[in-house]
């Protein structure tokens, strides 16, 4: 369970354990089916029928929540759709942009090259990962290669510009920009 101490877990961390999940709840199900069945009659096919029944609807009921999620997260991969359609068509080809924050298929699904390496700005705004000398250097490349876009994705993890080193030399290039 060592996926759950980072402090940012993501889900697609926890797909490695769906095989064994699904292993051990369907021998769970089957337990519990086989021990409702030996307590009725056996002889009532109607019985053994609304139990299955019954059982399903539990099981779609309790995955409800994970459907109307998964249409949630398909309508924010149509605004991305929409954001890169919108980046092609002001952009062209050599057209260097900078996304800030933490969508780089955004780059990927555009065919557009990010103006820096820091494709997404985690990095930059992890506090004892982040010395002055990456962010002056993030800074200055934003300043030397000077990208025709810088598209804000309002991720509350990477606010624009802010970082957790601060100094005299980072306000003033923060100002050029």
């Amino acid at each position: 369970m060592l996926i759950s101490l980072s402090d940012r877990a993501f889900y697609h961390y926890y797909m490695v354990l769906i095989p064994t999940f699904t292993i051990l709840t369907a021998k769970t199900l089957s337990e519990i089916y086989h021990n409702i069945l030996s307590q009725i009659d056996r002889n009532k096919v109607t019985t053994k029928f609304f139990l299955s029944i019954s059982i399903i609807g539990i099981i779609f009921l309790l995955n409800v929540q994970n459907y109307l999620s998964y249409i949630n997260e398909l309508h924010k991969i149509n605004i991305k759709t929409t954001i890169v359609d919108e980046i092609v068509r002001i952009t062209e080809l050599h057209d260097r942009i900078l996304i800030w924050g933490a969508e780089g298929s955004v780059f990927f699904f555009s065919k557009r090259v990010s103006m820096d390496k820091y494709v997404y700005q985690y990095p930059l705004n992890t506090p004892g990962y982040t010395d002055e000398k990456m962010v002056i250097s993030f800074l200055d490349n934003i300043i030397d290669t000077k990208p025709k876009y810088i598209i804000n994705t309002f991720n509350p993890k990477s606010p624009m510009f802010v970082f957790p080193v601060q100094s005299d030399k980072i306000r003033q290039k923060i100002e050029i920009i």
